[in-house]
Parts: C-alpha cells; sequence; structure tokens
C-alpha cells in the first residue's frame, strides 16, 4: 500500500486490514465510524489500531494464524513491560453490531482514537490503544491469556 495515498478510495490488503483515511489526519467520530463500520459489514473478529502504519486493521474468522500470533505479539509485550495495563471496557456499537473492548496501555505511545470513539476526549483515555472483539467470550479468553503471562514483580 502506498503510504502517501491521500485519497478517499478503500485499499485493502491480504493481510486484513482497511483504511479510508489518510494515516496522518485526525478524523471526526463520524468519520471514524464509518471506517470500522467496513469492518463491521465484513465480519471482523478483532478491529485494533495499528500504531507502526496508524491505521486499523482487523482480524476476519478465516485469519486464525494471524489472530495466534497477534495474541502472542501482545502476551509477549505485557509479560516484557511493553504493554502495562490492561482492562476491559463497556461494549460500543459499530455498523450497527456489537464490539467488546480490549483496552492496552502501551508504553510511551498515545491513541487519540480511543477517545473519539468515546466521544469524551478525556486526555486520560489517550493513553488506550483499543482492541475491539466481536464476540465477548473471546475477548474475556484473549485477556485471561494476555494477563496470566505477566511474570510476577519482587519487592
Amino acid at each position: 500500500m502506498n503510504s502517501n495515498n491521500t485519497s478517499n478510495k478503500s485499499t485493502e490488503s491480504p493481510v486484513g486490514f482497511r483504511s479510508d483515511l489518510n494515516r496522518n489526519e485526525l478524523t471526526t467520530r463520524d468519520e471514524l465510524m464509518i471506517n470500522l463500520a467496513h469492518f463491521a459489514m465484513d465480519h471482523a473478529k478483532i478491529i485494533y489500531y495499528y500504531h507502526g502504519t496508524r491505521e486499523w486493521r482487523s482480524i476476519y474468522l478465516n485469519d486464525d494464524i494471524v489472530y495466534r500470533n497477534e495474541m502472542k505479539i501482545l502476551a509477549r509485550g505485557y509479560r516484557e513491560g511493553e504493554i502495562s495495563v490492561i482492562c476491559k471496557d463497556t461494549t460500543i456499537r459499530i455498523g450497527g453490531k456489537k464490539y467488546h473492548p480490549l483496552l492496552l496501555q502501551i508504553t510511551g505511545v498515545s491513541c487519540v482514537h480511543w477517545s473519539v470513539l468515546k466521544e469524551d476526549w478525556w486526555t486520560d483515555h489517550m493513553h488506550w490503544t483499543p482492541y475491539l472483539f466481536r464476540s465477548k467470550e473471546l475477548r474475556d479468553l484473549c485477556y485471561e491469556y494476555i494477563a496470566k503471562r505477566r511474570i510476577p514483580q519482587v519487592d
């Protein structure tokens, strides 16, 4: 994908991500919800913000290898301290479907998109990177998988 693409035309890739927005521009909540609704219409299992390319990505039902790799990356990040906190949040609606957030606090990274989705603009929410799960059960299983892998601190 061309990183200098500024058109509003959707782009897709075989690894399962789409961006209808210019990666470098801040967006309104309506624009963000329209962009995320594409994932919901395509039955995304997980929608998440990827800081490496500054765009939203998704994992679909048939993307088991991508899903497993992403969960391993998150568990390793939490175990090694790159992800300092994880928590669950209340259900949100995207494209008429319910998604269940798992929020990650990634060290040294802010993500304004969660504040935009929550419509509150609290600076505290800018520390959270959202992973939005179509299934509450899958979200809870992933939370347990990531959280249990933390090496306990010794005082």
